[in-house]
């Protein structure tokens, strides 16, 4: 089993993230299993199948697409956990693409961002990576959608509406 071990300080994640973690109730994080001691949390993250977004090799538009809407879904689907952006680190060393459920996880790195739009800054600047690993025929499908992510500033059922439609005229044009 592939995995990483990651040391937090003992107080740098609160219970409840380190629970819905380890319980794997949202989505968007790599699951993990913890290991307490009095001046530091041990996380040991399974990354079983996952590729780091700075390896990942040339995929489909719609799979990056795909990506990309499941990875906003699973912001939000923490965000009703309260876990919030904003309060973790999104950066594409700590992003792994799942081919077999087109999602996108992230190793939980606490951070605290100032304001929602640095916040969306790395959000958006995480796409851009993606949009790297697509055929440069198909790049256009994710210079729109990190358009329509500028222009939003947050993540709506439109924006993820949006992300759906590209994915459909994508495959339909089989890129």
């Amino acid at each position: 089993m592939e995995q990483i071990i990651i040391h937090y300080k003992a107080d740098e994640m609160p219970t409840y993230v380190r629970e819905q973690i380890s319980l794997e109730v949202c989505s968007l994080f790599l699951p993990a299993s913890f290991v307490s001691a009095p001046d530091r949390l041990t996380g040991i993250v399974s990354i079983q199948d996952g590729v780091s977004l700075l390896e990942l090799q040339t995929i489909r538009a719609e799979d990056a697409l795909r990506g990309a809407a499941n990875l906003l879904k699973g912001i939000r689907q923490a965000e009703n956990h309260g876990i919030f952006r904003g309060t973790y680190y999104f950066h594409p060393k700590y992003m792994y693409y799942y081919e077999s459920e087109h999602m996108i996880r992230i190793l939980y790195v606490p951070y605290l961002y100032h304001t929602e739009k640095q916040t969306w800054g790395a959000l958006t600047e995480c796409i851009s990576e993606l949009k790297t690993h697509v055929k440069e025929e198909a790049a256009g499908y994710l210079e729109l959608f990190i358009r329509d992510m500028t222009q939003y500033q947050t993540i709506s059922y439109g924006l993820i509406r949006r992300a759906e439609r590209l994915i459909e005229e994508s495959s339909a044009n089989h890129l």
